[in-house]
């Protein structure tokens, strides 16, 4: 859609809040909350988007791309690993 690299992680996780709020909704009205390991969950969240998007303002492209990279490796790995079980 022609955004930049920083505009479009921005927007990633705009899409990924809305998508959270939906679930925790949807999980609070059947009553299948664990809130002893979703509060912590919730403030490491927090804590990693505030500090993620800290650097993505401040370094850009040269933060994003690598991070990015290196999570869709492990991702890769992951799913390869759950395959050969």
């Amino acid at each position: 859609m022609g955004f930049s690299l920083t505009t479009a992680s921005g927007n990633a996780k705009i899409v990924n809040l809305s998508s959270n709020i939906a679930a925790v909704i949807t999980f609070l009205m059947n009553g299948k909350v664990m809130f002893i390991v979703g509060i912590p969950a919730a403030l490491c969240c927090i804590l990693g988007h505030w500090v993620g998007s800290g650097l993505a303002i401040k370094n850009g492209a040269k933060v994003i791309r690598p991070a990015f990279i290196g999570v869709l490796a492990i991702l890769f790995i992951k799913i390869g690993m759950d395959l050969i079980k």
